[in-house]
């Protein structure tokens, strides 16, 4: 199964550690959609 995630399961951010035992695709982002405000 393949998940997006963003916030606090990103990679550094609090919550990763969930995903300590998954595979890492890769990183990208959305044109014109900004999740960091």
């Amino acid at each position: 199964m393949m998940i997006t995630v963003y916030g606090t399961l990103r990679k550094s951010k609090p919550l990763h550690g969930y995903l300590k035992n998954s595979r890492f695709f890769g990183e990208d982002w959305i044109e014109g959609y900004d999740l960091l405000r």
